[in-house]
């Protein structure tokens, strides 16, 4: 009798249990495809922008020397680098407001210092990664790529921007930014990569 009991407690249960199961499903559904958009959408712009320089030229500048290339380079990085100075400026301004983070980071920090240091912790990662592409890229490409690493470090910042504003909000908001931060660093230094060869077999 006892076990008829809980056979039909537990039977309730699922029937209870279900509707909560479909609702979180659906729910990690809605934010999966955000996080596909977003990836989509950063994909295509980095397509875009690689096309319009190394394929069609569309970005003509000829870096016929080491000082035109040196230039291409601190320009791209200075540009990369504004948004590293904002993410620091932030956390920075947030600790001299607010006294529970004023002191060192070994106590628990407050939620909104949690977030900008992990915001920091991110720009810091792909500005490194932006800046060495950069390097490669002025160094290894061929004088007629043009501005690309200025083109680059532009959708950078747009793209820091957007992550900035959509952090808090969850990773399918914050994807989009994360994208154009990240793949055009990766399919640069792509690029890079296939001209050495290019130009090693020619």
């Amino acid at each position: 009798m006892a076990l008829k009991k809980h056979k039909s407690k537990v039977r309730r249960n699922k029937w209870i249990d279900y509707p909560a199961g479909l609702a979180h499903c659906s729910f990690f559904m809605v934010k999966k495809h955000k996080i596909l958009t977003g990836m989509t959408v950063g994909a295509l712009a980095t397509v875009a922008l690689i096309f319009s320089g190394p394929v069609f030229n569309l970005l003509p500048f000829q870096a016929q020397t080491m000082a035109d290339r040196a230039s291409i380079w601190a320009i791209a990085s200075s540009i990369t680098l504004v948004s590293l100075a904002v993410s620091i400026g932030r956390l920075a301004r947030h600790r001299f407001v607010e006294p529970r983070d004023m002191e060192p980071v070994s106590r628990k920090q407050t939620p909104r210092a949690l977030t900008l240091s992990q915001q920091l912790q991110n720009t810091l990662e792909q500005a490194v990664l932006a800046i060495g592409v950069y390097s490669v890229w002025t160094a290894l490409t061929p004088a007629s790529w043009g501005i690309m690493p200025i083109a680059g470090a532009m959708l950078f910042s747009v793209g820091r921007l957007l992550f900035f504003l959509g952090y808090s909000k969850g990773a399918g908001e914050r994807a989009l930014g994360f994208a154009l931060t990240f793949y055009p660093s990766l399919a640069m230094l792509g690029c890079s990569i296939f001209a050495v060869f290019v130009s090693g077999s020619a």
